[in-house]
């Protein structure tokens, strides 16, 4: 089972979500620990070279939540960042602090 390493605020952004989009990428993110893919994931290369992204949808196919993270180093599974989406595009901001927590994770990983 892979380790799951939280970058920043990552794990306090994960716990302050609404609790059924908190449950949904909790269970995703255990899937990942164990090898396995999300159950719905794109690429965001704009926030860096092999961060995916959990996308979380509500019962009307709303994108209600996010959370990128890598998973191409090693043993772990390492948690970027997580969010409530509002709109159909990721807002600026949100992929600004994805880009940040990934240069510090290439630091932690030096």
């Amino acid at each position: 089972m892979k380790d799951l390493l939280w970058i920043g605020n990552a794990l306090k952004e994960l716990r302050d979500l609404p609790e059924d989009v908190k449950r949904e990428i909790g269970f995703d993110l255990r899937l990942l620990q164990k090898g396995l893919e999300a159950r719905d994931f794109k690429p965001m290369i704009t926030v860096g070279k092999g961060v995916l992204e959990i996308r979380v949808r509500d019962g009307e196919g709303r994108n209600v939540g996010r959370c990128f993270y890598v998973v191409n180093r090693g043993d772990k599974v390492i948690v970027l960042h997580s969010f409530v989406k509002k709109s159909q595009k990721t807002p600026k901001a949100e992929i600004e602090k994805g880009q940040l927590r990934y240069k510090t994770m290439e630091q932690v990983l030096k």
